[in-house]
């Protein structure tokens, strides 16, 4: 699961709580290899997560975003098709939920 990153990135950032909670929901029902990735927080550039993902390997991969980050996002799921093309990517949080034909 990935927070990607964000222009607007302050000294007060909220953790993506809702990927704290997805992960913790499938961790509870045995899904034990789910890993969250805090671009922001760890001040990652897309090419950086890609070399996460690599190492890691990801039967599904997950964003987060919203619409301040939205062009980060699609630019990261571009990456990681051109990448891992066989991977499924799951698109949530309030920017692909509030307008999900722009996404």
């Amino acid at each position: 699961m990935i927070f990607p990153p964000s222009l607007y990135q302050t000294k007060e950032t909220m953790p993506p709580l809702g990927l704290a909670w997805l992960a913790a929901v499938l961790r509870e029902n045995g899904y034990n290899d789910v890993y969250i990735i805090d671009s922001v927080i760890d001040k990652l550039t897309n090419p950086q997560i890609i070399e996460i993902l690599r190492g890691r390997g990801a039967d599904v991969i997950g964003l987060s975003f919203g619409t301040q980050n939205r062009f980060y996002a699609f630019d990261l799921a571009r990456l990681i098709k051109q990448n891992f093309p066989n991977v499924p990517i799951v698109a949530g949080g309030p920017h692909p939920t509030l307008t999900a034909q722009d996404t």
